[in-house]
């Protein structure tokens, strides 16, 4: 059984319960809306008026028979409920996430046929009604329902064709192949980019004819070079963007299409490749002469931070199945214009309406009612005087009106939102940097030249950024066992417990640049080889023949190693809280308690991360923190006060992980007393090499659902050391395990 049959699950899994609870929520309505309508329909009169009523009431009174007759109509109340469905599946449309993933990945997602069975029942009802409401009415849902279905055949249209392109649906057999004819071919790259493998950026479908069918998928019936005329674009191409573009978003382009091309290599992993036959490590050379050397940690983040990006909108969004088509995204962006001016005049329309009383009442039923005489026979006597109602009516008005004007206005505002939205995630996506950089690269090879103002077109959209499309806000989470002590019995928390839901004592805190600097500095120590020997890892950092903090270095697994070490951090921070310190920490400081917190956090909320077992590594934590909780929690002591905090902990504590954390936190302090930086920069280094060591744990399902969440720092690790070549994650043993 391959690996991919799980990961499928996971990829989809969180998309999925929020599409089928949205499906669910709009399938519900459209009984509802169908019942309500039929309702509506029966207020009918002899003459078909819809939404009329005329009943009669017949009254004996002595010689004379007397008439009470009404007439109702709902209307407004109609076409209103009608314009909510238009508007609600909308914004279904604009939230649903479409998919053309191999069959190795698992289940393609296509735009649910229950949403077309939706706008069609919705638009029979809705013209049906119409016609006989008022004409008004007709253009109204002639117009939304032409927006809807627009909407609906392009989204088709896009998975369609996006399920059989070479550059999206079956990438991921072509890359593999590709790849495979790299390593055969063994191609020199010119000197400015020796270090830089010809990997594909965009092109694939256009170069339909040099595809070619392989037993193990496809392949290149030649790799062209990086001078040959050819509609297909490699990163060796872009990096000769210098001499047709000027300005300074060049630099950052050029790292979006690198980005672009690892997040497509990366992907073939989900497809139950292995590493090695997705060539994840073709890039490493250029990921250690070119990237590490730079000194630029923030590029460096930022070249995989994107990679994560692409693939979080493959995955849980739709709009990358547009660029299968390169009209398809102009298509999709003038719809979301002429729909939000359709909504806007819609708008407008409804609040003039609302302002003047004279176009609409206040009901949602209106009935009027009034009083005739009839005459059975000549003899009967109608005395005029009796009949005083017969040429007056009253308005009689059910229900409130605005209380279906305020959720269209609402959903008015939805989707006004959600396509500005969209609109902006096309224009300014990376996604639209990439095809627009590799079209004007293939123009230019072909023209040999671009005008000046086509370069500066280019330019500027280039220079476009919306901070909604970026996934991973550059945070980390931060937890502490030392957190329990301040948490107070608020009616939140005491409803927490009352229901056994998770306390959620973290916080979500910047990546300080410092972080990034030691992790990045702890991989060039490495030489590419990740240590997993946590003595190894402590060695680096303490003077030869110092071995007197190794002992702490033992245990069972990494989370022991993560806790003993988390509580000796922080046991070391508390002796130095109540003393008066520099504005400023020192970097190695910052290093240690981020990194230490962020450890703890992966241990407390997603162990599934690290490399223990997930069972054992929450059975470890609940007794280290039921213990600690135990010691601290009936006493008095601030957990600010060292001495006695130590104290409690060494004398009353019995897990033996939290007698070893207080061990090693004691020794640590004393050790700063002569020393504190020595014991801040050791620290640090320990820190910044542990979570290298965990990051490429080879759980693939969790860094998927890490990835679904918006990203974790360790998944981002997890994604750079894959490309590095280092650690077991670039290994044979690595590759094995995304098999099962």
């Amino acid at each position: 059984m391959q690996f991919h049959s799980k990961a499928s699950f996971v990829v989809h899994k969180t998309i999925g319960s929020w599409k089928d609870a949205l499906v669910g929520a709009t399938t519900l309505f459209l009984p509802i809306l169908s019942f309500v309508v039929s309702n509506g329909s029966n207020i009918a009169s002899s003459v078909g008026t819809l939404g009329q009523l005329h009943t009669y009431f017949f009254l004996q009174n002595d010689d004379r028979l007397e008439t009470l007759q009404s007439s109702c109509h709902a209307w407004a109340h109609l076409g209103l409920i009608l314009l909510w469905a238009n508007l609600v599946q909308i914004i279904e449309m604009n939230t649903c996430a479409i998919v053309a993933a191999d069959h190795r990945e698992g289940r393609s997602i296509s735009p649910p046929m229950v949403l077309a069975v939706q706008v069609i029942w919705t638009s029979y009802l809705a013209v049906y009604n119409a016609i006989q409401i008022d004409y008004w009415f007709v253009y109204t849902f002639l117009l939304v329902l032409a927006l809807v279905f627009t909407k609906m055949m392009l989204k088709y249209f896009a998975f369609q064709k996006a399920k059989h392109s070479f550059a999206l649906g079956r990438n991921p057999r072509l890359i593999v192949g590709y790849m495979e004819q790299l390593q055969e071919k063994s191609q020199h790259a010119a000197p400015i980019v020796e270090h830089l493998p010809p990997l594909i950026v965009m092109g694939e479908d256009r170069d339909r004819q040099l595809v070619e069918k392989h037993p193990r998928g496809y392949r290149m019936k030649w790799i062209p070079n990086k001078n040959g005329i050819t509609n297909l674009v490699t990163i060796d191409k872009i990096w000769q963007l210098d001499d047709m573009l000027s300005g300074s978003s060049v630099p950052r382009i050029k790292d979006i299409c690198f980005s672009f091309a690892l997040f497509k290599m990366l992907r073939c992993l989900f497809a139950g490749y292995r590493a090695a036959e997705a060539g994840l490590m073709e890039a490493h050379n250029f990921f250690w002469h070119v990237l590490l050397k730079d000194n630029d940690v923030e590029r460096l983040f930022g070249v995989f931070e994107d990679e994560l990006s692409f693939l979080h909108d493959y995955y849980y969004s739709s709009f990358p199945m547009s660029y299968s088509k390169s009209w398809l995204p102009i298509s999709t962006v003038l719809t979301s214009l002429l729909t939000i001016i359709y909504c806007l005049l819609l708008g407008l329309g409804l609040y003039l309406l609302v302002i003047n009383p004279s176009t609409i009442k206040d009901g949602q039923i209106t009935c009027f009612v009034w009083c005739n005489n009839f005459v059975e026979s000549p003899e009967i006597y109608c005395d005029s005087t009796s009949c005083i109602y017969s040429n007056s009516m009253d308005r009689i008005e059910i229900g409130n009106i605005y209380l279906d004007l305020v959720p269209v206005f609402v959903l008015l505002a939805l989707v006004v939102l959600s396509e500005i939205k969209d609109s902006a995630s096309y224009i300014c996506s990376n996604w639209t940097k990439v095809a627009l950089t590799c079209r004007y690269i293939v123009s230019h090879e072909n023209r040999q030249q671009s005008s000046p103002k086509m370069q500066r077109w280019v330019s500027r959209l280039l220079q476009c950024r919306f901070k909604f499309m970026k996934h991973w806000d550059d945070k980390m989470n931060q937890s502490s066992l030392f957190q329990l002590l301040h948490q107070k019995k608020t009616p939140v928390v005491l409803l927490k417990r009352l229901f056994r839901l998770p306390d959620q004592q973290k916080k979500n805190v910047k990546v300080p640049r410092a972080v990034k600097v030691a992790i990045v500095e702890s991989l060039k120590r490495s030489n590419g080889v990740i240590q997993t020997n946590y003595s190894d890892i402590l060695r680096r950092g303490m003077p030869d023949g110092d071995n007197k903090f190794l002992w702490a270095c033992s245990g069972e697994g990494t989370v022991d190693i993560i806790l003993i070490w988390h509580i000796a951090t922080t046991i070391v921070e508390i002796r130095y809280s109540q003393q008066p310190q520099s504005p400023v920490p020192s970097d190695n400081k910052i290093v240690a308690t981020h990194l230490s917190q962020y450890c703890a956090y992966l241990v407390a909320y997603v162990p599934g991360l690290l490399p223990d077992d997930d069972p054992w590594c929450k059975k470890l934590y609940k007794a280290v923190k039921d213990d600690f909780t135990r010691v601290l929690s009936g006493s008095t002591v601030a957990p600010t006060e060292y001495e006695q905090v130590v104290a409690l902990l060494t004398e009353r504590s019995d897990h033996e992980v939290l007698k070893k954390g207080v061990r090693l936190g004691k020794q640590l302090a004393a050790e700063s007393e002569q020393e504190e930086e020595m014991v801040w920069r050791l620290l640090a280094e320990f820190w910044s090499a542990l979570i290298l060591s965990v990051a490429p744990s080879g759980r693939l399902d969790e860094h998927a659902e890490a990835i679904a969440r918006g990203g974790e720092l360790v998944t981002l690790l997890w994604a750079l050391l894959l490309h590095a070549g280092t650690g077991p994650s670039a290994g044979p043993a690595w590759s094995a395990k995304v098999r099962v």
